[in-house]
Parts: C-alpha cells; structure tokens; sequence
C-alpha cells in the first residue's frame, strides 16, 4: 500500500500514508503501474538518418551519413526544425527520461536543452565531442616524399589536394599501429623506420575536429600499389612539395616536417574552410633530474606536451579527464626525454598509504593498458628496463636507486603516506632485494613547499609522533591555529633517520603551488588539474 504523488502529469513524490486528504485521489489497487521508458544513448542530431546505410560498415557510415549531417547543425534555422521534430516525437513516445547527445556546436547545443524543457522532457544533454583522430605520415626516399593527390573520391572535401596518406583510428588503435596500418591498405607498403613529427589539432566549425598524429617514414618494404582508391600516389621531390595545392595551414607543419622536426604541437582552426588561426605551442619537454641517481629517470613539469586547457601540457595522469590520445603522446614524449625506451611500465591505483609493492614485469602495462591496477602509493624493483612511475600534484615525489644491488624505487609520498611511514616500507622493500640502507641515493622532486602547504594540528601530531624531537624544525605556527609544514624536509629527515646518508640525498624542483606555470598544483587549481610524474628504471 502506497501514494504516489503527481503533479502536472509528472511524479512528484511516494509516501507510505496519505500526505494531504484534500488531494483527488485514484485508486490503482490491483493494476500494474508501468514507469516511463529511459533512454540511456541518442542522437539527436542524426534523427533523420534513423534507419539509413545499415549496409555499410561503421567509419564508413559515418563519413557518408554523420559527419554531412552534423556540419548542417551550425544553422540555427536547420536546428531548430529537426530538434523541434526530434523533441516533438519523443515526447509522444512512452520515453520520460533519456541521455542525448547533442551536436559539437554549443548555442546549438543549448538550445535542445531549451525545446526539451519546453516539453518538460527529463534529459541529460551533453554536447558532441566528434573525436575523428588520425595518423597521417610523410614517407622520405631519396629526396622525395610520397604524396596523395585526392581525385577519386566522391564529395571528397580534400579533392585536387596534395595531402599525406592516412586514415581513422579504429577502436582500441594507438597512432602507431594506425599508422602501420593505413601505410599497408592504402599504399601496400609495410613501414620498418619511422618517427613522430608532432600533434596537429584541427579545428573547424563544421564538425570536422580532430587531432592528427603526423609521422615521417624513412624505410619500408614492399611495392607501392598502383591503384590507390582514394587518389593517385606520387613521388614529389622535396623542393616542390609546398608548391602542391593543399589546405593553407598545412604549410605551417609540412615546412618544419621537411626540415627534420620533431615533436611539433600546433593548433589550426578553419571557418567555413578559410583559415583563421594557427597557433604553434611546440616547447620541448621540461624535466628535472638529480645527481645523486645514475639510472634513468625523471620528475616531469607541466612543459612539452599537447594536452589543452587545465591538461596543458604534458599532463600525464590517466584518470584526470583529458583526452586518452593525447596523454598516451604525452608519455611518449615524457620517456623519449628521459630516455627511456620502454612502452609498458608500472603505475597503480595510489590511495594515500603506506604499501610499497615489489614490481616484476607481469605488473607491467602501456597507459590505459587492461589490467587490474595495483593499489599502492610506492613500487621498488630489481627488474631491468621495467620503469616504475607515480603520480602528484602537491605531494612529494620521491625517487630511490641503490646502485650496487640494482634496486630502484617510486615512492608517493602525500602527507597521509608519511605519517604512516611509506620510507621505511620503502627501505625494507630495497633491504628484501639485497640493498643496503647506506647505499641507498635519493631524490625529492618538485611539491608543495612550507611556504604555502598549510595544515592543521592533526597533521602536525601526526608529523612529531613519526619524527619525534626532530619534526619541530619543519613546522611553523600561525596566529590562525594553522601551521606551514615542510613535507619534503620531513621526508628528507625520515630517510635519514633510517639511515639514508645526508649526501646520498638531494631535493630537486620547486614549490608547485608557486609555479604554476610550470607544475600542476591541487591547491592551486582547486583540483582543476593534470598530474605530473616522477619515473625510474634500471
């Protein structure tokens, strides 16, 4: 027995007992009351192409039928009458509830929004992202570049292009093996040698935004096909390829591309097919390193990456929001200046404790790799060519090597980590490998400093009852019942205390709630942010 309460044919609340006898009251008893449907993935915006092309496989059906359609949704007038035939429909069908997605055009986004609440239709609306990432890649032999001249196609926005041969990434595709990919179907050629030019991030107002993975070949097998479906393929010498017809911002990367450049990041943005922005944010990638390690490794800064917005630039964290492709690039280009080789490496879940996990290579994994994340704020290893990395935005990176054992480590160290002693997990975990505490070097990397890292008393009793008498030198009161602690010197001085060498140990970077500009800080941003990372191997 029960009262549901509605008001405008909408269901207001439940009650157990009759909440107002005033209330006209129908009495269900015995009947099925059937909710409302939910529709948890619509498109609003290819309503009209409901039932079209299901012949066709999914890339192609979307350059045929989605990509035509949702440039028209610039038009407010095109808007407006098929969101208006959208909504109208759907409010006559049994769905009360739905997630649609919208259009990349925010004022045409918003404006569902408006006809949707006209009709009191309960909805999430989300505007469209329209991610069509893609490698396209230049290959160089003898002084000549192999280029597409798009003249077969149909409707084919780049016809009587010159451009660089390329395609979609499907599902679960890095660049590279895109890339490899593409090369093969389209010119038959299998690529042996090629490097990374740069991230080219086109934007345009006809839904045509992407982000292109821009590559450069210099050796391959096979034999170039001779019937190339999307246009003719030729040798151009290198001198006359900025002669070709191309699309105007293409010149800004193909100049650099022919000069040997590398790890380019650049923005272009169209209007109706005419230029008119392009912005080059092309930096090397920043990172610190400390003399006291002779392993490869490094604590990364915000600098040299091609995430946008609170992500820019080298944002490295894998659970921030940012988009998926370009944190893999920024990886890449993290461990390239570090120099390290790898593509699998050890990161987990890190929850502000104190376990410290012995990494083998079964722990091992790309970003984003699948995998069960290991849940742990530290990681040692005796493993060669296995990079161990962490995560931080405010607390305190911390790298250790112990050279004659050959053991390295990566230690979280936020300020609940400390107190409940994470460095002295982390000297036992280098000890069960063989290592000597007095043999062991370490680095303190870039994190909040006592200068802007206040806290309360409950940190500070926790601070003096890990440190004892000492912890006072790395407290500060304040006439506000606060006080500045300095988490990396308490960090330094547990290290000492277990039994690390003052002058095995050193403290690299600055303060990142100083520098934004150069790091990421969670107080700063108020948790708007990328992650840095600090990594090292054997």
């Amino acid at each position: 027995k029960g009262y549901i309460l509605v008001e405008d044919g909408l269901t207001k609340d439940f009650f157990e007992e009759n909440p107002d006898t005033s209330l006209k009251l129908f009495d269900y008893t015995d009947k099925l009351i059937i909710p409302g449907l939910s529709d948890l993935h619509v498109h609003a915006s290819q309503y009209l192409n409901l039932g079209l092309g299901l012949d066709l496989e999914l890339l192609e059906w979307l350059d045929t039928y989605t990509f035509p359609e949702e440039s028209r949704f610039q038009d407010p007038k095109y808007a407006k009458k098929n969101y208006q035939s959208f909504v109208d429909d759907l409010s006559k069908s049994a769905t009360t509830r739905a997630s649609i997605f919208a259009t990349i055009h925010t004022d045409m986004t918003l404006l569902l929004m408006d006809l949707l609440e006209q009709k009191k239709i309960c909805a999430y609306v989300g505007k469209l992202g329209m991610d069509r990432n893609s490698p396209e890649y230049y290959i160089e032999k003898n002084g000549k570049y192999l280029l597409l001249h798009r003249v077969k196609k149909k409707n084919d926005i780049n016809h009587d292009k010159w451009i660089g041969v390329g395609g979609k990434f499907e599902p679960g595709e890095t660049a590279e093996e895109c890339l490899v990919r593409e090369v093969y179907e389209e010119t038959g050629l299998t690529l042996t040698k090629y490097y990374h030019v740069g991230v080219i991030k086109f934007y345009d107002n006809a839904g045509g935004d992407q982000d292109m993975y821009l590559f450069k070949g210099t050796d391959f097998t096979g034999e170039l096909i001779k019937d190339c479906p999307e246009g003719e393929l030729l040798w151009v010498d290198s001198d006359k390829v900025l002669n070709l017809p191309t699309w105007e911002g293409d010149h800004f990367f193909i100049e650099p591309l022919l000069k040997g450049a590398r790890n380019l990041n650049m923005t272009v943005r169209y209007q109706n097919d005419v230029l008119t922005e392009f912005k080059d944010d092309t930096e090397p990638v920043k990172i610190h390193t400390s003399s006291k390690l002779s392993a490869p490794h490094a604590f990364s800064t915000r600098i040299g990456g091609v995430s946008d917005d609170v992500y820019s630039t080298l944002n490295l964290g894998m659970n921030r929001g940012d988009d998926v492709n370009r944190v893999k690039e920024n990886w890449r280009r993290f461990f390239e200046a570090t120099g390290i080789t790898a593509t699998e490496f050890i990161c987990g879940a890190q929850v502000h404790g104190n376990n410290v996990h012995i990494a083998t290579q079964a722990d091992a994994r790309p970003a984003y790799g699948p995998g069960k994340l290991i849940e742990a704020d530290g990681y040692v290893t005796n493993v060669p060519n296995l990079p161990l990395a962490i995560f931080t935005a405010d607390c305190v990176p911390l790298l250790m090597q112990d050279e004659k054992a050959g053991v390295v480590g990566a230690i979280h160290c936020g300020w609940r980590s400390t107190v409940a002693d994470i460095e002295k997990n982390a000297v036992e975990r280098f000890k069960e490998l063989g290592s000597n505490h007095e043999d062991i070097h370490a680095a303190i990397g870039p994190a909040i400093d006592a200068c802007c890292f206040e806290v309360g008393s409950e940190v500070i009793e926790a601070v003096r009852t890990l440190l004892n008498n000492s912890a006072d030198a790395y407290i500060t009161a304040k006439d506000n019942g606060k006080y500045m602690l300095d988490l990396r010197g308490v960090v330094r001085e547990r290290l000492i205390q277990l039994g690390l060498k003052p002058d095995n140990i050193e403290l690299v970077g600055d303060c990142t709630m100083c520098h934004p500009e150069l790091y990421y800080s969670h107080r700063y941003s108020n948790g708007a942010r990328g992650s840095l990372a600090a990594t090292i191997q054997l």
